[in-house]
């Protein structure tokens, strides 16, 4: 049997700088019938894979790009539950031990939604299948 590659998409739909992988999936769906797409709230699912794969908004890159770990993260400083999101998740995950590996498909917010489903293609072609 085929190993089906699954992605987790996070992201807000009430916000729209944080609703563009979101927004994403119906396209990106049906361009990828064999990838599992998987939309998920990193507080209250944790995704249980050994090497998670995640489609996420990521502030600070100019085109979509693949980040392997967490050295790479400038977390803000927490305020409240709102400001507790995937990176705080994965580096608290790394830190307990409960997490080695993971990919992050980072997707800039500002990014038009063609070119992103573009470049996660891309992205997903050349770095995941």
């Amino acid at each position: 049997m085929e190993k089906q590659l699954k992605i987790f998409v996070a992201g807000n739909t009430l916000l729209k700088i944080d609703s563009l992988p979101i927004r994403m999936l119906p396209v990106l769906s049906k361009r990828f019938p064999k990838v599992q797409f998987e939309e998920f709230d990193p507080q209250e699912n944790f995704p249980k894979e050994k090497e998670p794969v995640f489609l996420d908004t990521v502030v600070g890159v100019k085109k979509v790009e693949i980040i392997y770990g967490t050295q790479k993260f400038v977390l803000p400083k927490q305020v409240s539950m709102h400001d507790f999101d995937l990176a705080t998740n994965l580096v608290l995950m790394q830190k307990a031990g409960l997490l080695k590996k993971f990919k992050i498909i980072g997707v800039p917010p500002h990014l038009k939604e063609n070119k992103a489903i573009k470049q996660v293609s891309a992205a997903i072609k050349s770095s995941l299948l």
